[in-house]
């Protein structure tokens, strides 16, 4: 009983079978009660409240061990156990049967609880089944036995037994309710027995079928269902008058005449109903036929003599191939279509009476070429001729889907092939692995050394083959649909291969995993440049986190996508708090222009262009940044890549720098001034001299009364000397001040004439010779005055210092202006000296490097750079072929317009 419950339990039942196998148990579990009311002597339980008519051991037994057989027949595994099963209740009913016949009392039937047994009243052969009992338990046997069988038959059998054994469990109920004490000499049964065997008889016809109960709800044959489900009516159906009369009869309510035309009268109404159902059964069913008819009608059917002579020509095969029935009937049917097929010679029908079956290349009337797959089926009706049906399907656009598909097959083969991609099959139950042409190759192996799992588990790297498995069970365990795998795979020539690929899963109804299909590619060499590619990415990765400059990466629309570790040192940020956000917030101008403006002011200017801005910190410092932009063009769009460094030291620096200079100028014209002293000394001695002598000359005229117009002159020229004195004192202070840079526009002729002037004072008697050679064109320049002359006096006085050693007649110094392009002016200046000799003159413009010995600073030159430059312009030196140096420096010129 354990291996038939358990077998039922492993079987996933559909939910119709679920009701089967409950009415079953429910069976079961009244006849259990039934017995029970032996076993602890309770009568209420056996007989279900009719003290007269208990159900006795034996019974109850029976329809427990039918219960148990109809359990085996709901079930696969437990069919095994369903005769055993019937063999008991089967022998104990024939017994019965044989012991009623024969008027014999065995003491068979007081074997189980004799003394209940043998106390129980309304019966002279205590505990043998009744006669209806009995045969309801020989029905329901030979209806359980019958499932077996596997002729159609069998089932229409199985639908009469079961109705029978429900019509009399039905009969049996309804007598005992209506049946007095006197009736119980003549055993008929048990109500417990009566619900039982009504229960499995029910069962009985609900799953007669594996296919759920046709006769109830009718899926495959709904005339035929119809009736099966009338027909535990019509079984008992008959029993209703006679019921009805005799509980009339015992109510006295009708005379034996009343009681009889009552029978007769429904029995005829009973007939009456029947025959209407069944004509109007007989209607549904002609019409059914002739739709049916209408239906093949329209199918692509054929029918021909057994040499090929149409017969019939339905409107499906007319529809098909263009002729009318009067044009095809009579004819040949391959010869009218000319038929052939590729895989024989003719065609014909079918040899021994076999079905047939057949693709052919036929024309329709029009002379188009189709495709049909044709079925040849005989019909052998007695003292008739043979026929044969030509079942026809158009085929052509199949067949063209799958000369379609072949040349796709050999298109992915070639692709394949192209792509060093091979395609294998797994089958799980049998391990076996087929591959595409050339896959093993590809992957380094020989044909066939990898057609089964243990090849492949063999030929993987193991960690890397329990990882796949790993993967593969996951996939089961959760019904995926594909799985993705990697793993290496040793070559024939033991080098390691790198394998990577993904499988399609296919399971049965249970979950299981039948096979997989798939496709794997050798990457080897992409792994090898992926592990490259990993190393540079690691070792830039590493030079960007200890590069000192910050660096930034943005999207097209100025998010941040990276924010390396010095970025976060300069701003204060966490990375975390910044991917994401608009570049902008790191900058002191808060809005999505300020990137746009940058993009811009990169995309505009030279390549490699470095841009200013302030940045403001997580703080709210701001502070300069220096900024070079990279651009890069993906699939996704543009990436820019910033690289900022803090300059803020850089311009302080630069700001004390410059104040270093304007205080080394200063010394520098400081000290060119202590060396002019003496000169200048002398020529303010001279207007001093001449200023004292004049007022002398004025005083005696006016002590002797003399000339007042002459005193006045005297005075008048006093007065201008003093002023010359004091022109000179004006232009030392000028050019020695420390003040801050002021552009002017200038007269270029005059500032070099006063810058001159004051160089040359006292140098009357150095016997120089001085010329001047102006451009007329180069008039105005735009300059700071006092710096252009301090460039202008130190190269004079470079100039005056290299003549000291020439002759007399022979010191001289050309200063020359010229107009050049791009609105630019020359200064030049260049001397009859012995010239720069050829080591100073390559580092002529170092500082502290100089040619006076210990009585040079050596920086008067390079701040002679500077100031040019700073003007926008440039500064060379180069000795003339004909003797003597030339300076030439240039300034931004101004048109007199302008």
């Amino acid at each position: 009983m354990e291996g038939i419950t358990g077998a039922f339990l492993e079987r996933r039942v559909p939910p119709r079978f679920r009701v089967a196998a409950g009415l079953s148990c429910l069976a079961g579990l009244v006849s259990l009660i039934s017995y029970a009311g032996w076993l602890f002597d309770v009568p209420a339980l056996r007989d279900f409240g009719h003290t007269s008519y208990p159900a006795w051991p034996l019974t109850a037994l029976c329809f427990l061990f039918l219960t148990a057989a109809m359990l085996c027949r709901l079930t696969d595994k437990g069919q095994r156990y369903l005769i055993p099963f019937l063999i008991p209740p089967v022998a104990i009913a024939l017994l019965a049967m044989f012991d009623a016949i024969a008027g014999l009392q065995s003491d068979l039937w007081t074997r189980f609880f004799p003394d209940l047994v043998s106390a129980s009243a309304g019966t002279n052969v205590p505990g043998r089944p009744g006669s209806l009992s009995v045969v309801t338990i020989l029905l329901l046997a030979t209806g359980l036995a019958a499932t077996r069988s596997k002729r159609p038959l069998a089932r229409e059998t199985i639908l009469l037994i079961g109705s029978a054994a429900i019509g009399v469990s039905i009969t049996g109920a309804a007598l005992l309710l209506i049946a007095d004490q006197a009736a119980g000499q003549h055993r008929i049964g048990a109500l417990p027995s009566c619900i039982s065997g009504a229960l499995l008889a029910f069962v009985l016809i609900y799953a007669q079928s594996r296919e759920g109960p046709g006769w109830f709800f009718g899926q495959r044959e709904p005339q035929t269902a119809m009736q099966r489900a009338f027909l535990p009516l019509i079984v008992t159906l008959p029993m209703v008058p006679v019921l009805l009369e005799l509980v009339l009869r015992r109510m006295d309510l009708l005379a034996q005449t009343e009681a009889e035309v009552m029978i007769v009268t429904g029995n005829m109404l009973i007939v009456a109903s029947l025959i209407l159902w069944a004509m109007s059964q007989l209607g549904r069913q002609r019409e059914t036929a002739v739709e049916l008819s209408h239906a093949l009608d329209t199918a692509d059917l054929i029918l021909a003599t057994g040499t090929g002579t149409i017969t019939h020509w339905s409107l499906g095969a007319q529809r098909l191939y263009g002729w009318t029935p009067r044009e095809a009937i009579g004819s040949n049917r391959y010869l009218l279509t000319r038929a052939r097929c590729e895989m024989r010679s003719k065609v014909g029908p079918p040899i021994g009476g076999k079905p047939d079956e057949h693709e052919l290349i036929e024309h329709r009337r029009d002379g188009s070429e189709i495709c049909v797959l044709e079925r040849l089926e005989n019909i052998l009706t007695p003292g008739r001729a043979p026929m044969v049906v030509h079942k026809v399907a158009d085929i052509t656009d199949r067949v063209r889907a799958e000369e379609a598909m072949r040349s796709s097959e050999e298109r992915l083969l070639a692709a394949t092939e192209a792509h060093d991609v091979g395609v294998f099959e797994w089958e799980v139950d049998s391990g076996t692995i087929h591959w595409s042409p050339g896959a093993e190759q590809r992957l380094g192996r020989w044909t066939g050394a990898i057609s089964s799992f243990e090849d492949w588990a063999d030929a993987v790297v193991p960690e890397d083959r329990d990882a796949v498995l790993e993967t593969i069970a996951d996939a089961v365990a959760n019904r995926g649909e594909r799985f993705s795998f990697r793993y290496r795979l040793f070559s024939e020539s033991g080098s390691v291969r790198a394998v990577e690929g993904s499988a399609r899963c296919f399971y049965d109804v249970e979950g299981n995993l039948l096979r997989t299909v798939g496709a794997v590619q050798d990457t080897t060499e992409r792994e090898a440049q992926e592990t490259e590619l990993r190393a540079r990415e690691a070792e830039l990765r590493s030079i960007i986190e200890t590069v000192p400059d910050a660096l930034v990466t943005a999207s097209e629309d100025g998010l941040i996508l990276k924010f390396s570790a010095a970025s976060e040192r300069l701003w204060g940020y966490d990375a975390a708090m910044v991917l994401g956000q608009p570049l902008h917030m790191l900058f002191c101008r808060d809005d999505q222009e300020e990137f746009d403006a940058l993009v811009r002011s990169f995309e505009t200017g030279d390549s490699g262009e470095t841009v200013l801005r302030n940045a403001r910190s997580r703080e709210g410092r701001d502070f300069p940044v220096e900024i070079r932009l990279g651009r890069a063009q993906t699939e996704t769009g543009a990436t820019y890549s910033l690289f900022l460094r803090d300059i803020s030291q850089r311009i302080s620096d630069e700001e004390r720098f410059g104040e270093l200079n304007a205080e080394l100028a200063h010394v520098s014209r400081q000290s060119a001034m202590s060396e002019l002293a003496a000169d200048l000394a002398h020529e303010l001695n001279q207007p001093l001299a001449a200023t004292a002598n004049f007022l002398a000359a004025g005083r005696m005229l006016l002590e002797r009364d003399g000339d007042r117009q002459r005193v006045v002159e005297f005075l008048q020229m006093a007065n201008e000397q003093t002023v010359r004195a004091g022109e000179i004192i004006r232009r030392l202070r000028n050019f020695i001040a420390k003040r801050e840079v002021e552009m002017h526009l200038e007269p270029l002729d005059q500032l070099i004439r006063d810058a001159v002037a004051l160089v040359l004072v006292g140098t009357g008697q150095f016997d120089l010779r001085l010329n001047y050679d102006f451009d007329p064109r180069a008039r105005v320049v735009f300059v700071d005055r006092v710096q252009i002359q301090q460039v202008l006096v130190n190269l004079l006085r470079n100039a005056i210092e290299a003549l000291r050693g020439r002759p007399v007649g022979e010191r001289q110094i050309t200063v020359a202006t010229a107009q050049r392009e791009e609105g630019m002016v020359e200064v030049s200046l260049t001397d009859t000296g012995p010239g720069i000799p050829e080591p100073v003159l390559k580092q002529i413009y170092t500082r502290f490097s100089t040619t006076k010995g210990d009585s040079g600073m050596g920086i008067g030159l390079s701040i002679c750079k500077r100031i040019v430059e700073a003007h926008g312009g440039t500064l060379t030196a180069e000795n003339r072929r004909e003797g003597g140096a030339c300076f030439r420096f240039t300034l931004t010129a101004i048109e007199e317009m302008e």
